[in-house]
């Protein structure tokens, strides 16, 4: 699938929106974007996250320690094996990954999400920027054709 949802039961959520800082936005959202591109479980190193989304190990993980806290997420933390090397954290559910978690939900485009972070780990663009866009590109989607009457 080209696309994943933005639910409205999250981006319209007031703890979301009061309290998440931007990089933990994005995190929230590049979990569902992968959960929903996977279709179920899968393993991901905190490290490759906070490559990702330009932060620190300790950041994403403080992060997942929140979502799962509000039952957001359930994983499996990453640990390391019997000869000391390190196994990527399992995550087993993401809320809001798949269009029946919601009522409503907006289309987010993938590739479009992924190239924003790319930028974002080039230091082409901040968090901010990011979550400016994902906000748009939702409230686009919420009211399309609302006002193509008035032109």
């Amino acid at each position: 699938m080209s696309w994943f949802p933005l639910a409205r039961d999250l981006m319209e959520n007031e703890e979301f929106i009061k309290f998440f800082s931007p990089t933990e936005k994005l995190y929230t959202w590049l979990l569902i974007s992968e959960y929903n591109f996977r279709g179920s479980s899968f393993y991901w190193a905190d490290v490759e996250v906070a490559v990702t989304l330009g932060t620190s190990e300790k950041t994403v993980r403080r992060a997942r320690e929140q979502l799962a806290k509000l039952g957001w997420v359930n994983y499996i933390p990453g640990t390391l094996d019997k000869k000391g090397r390190g196994l990527a954290t399992k995550y087993l559910e993401v809320k809001w990954a798949t269009p029946e978690d919601s009522s409503w939900f907006a289309q987010m485009h993938r590739h479009t999400f992924n190239m924003m972070l790319n930028c974002l780990r080039h230091k082409q663009f901040k968090p901010g920027d990011v979550v400016v866009y994902v906000y748009l590109s939702y409230w686009w989607w919420k009211c399309r054709g609302r006002y193509a009457s008035m032109s």
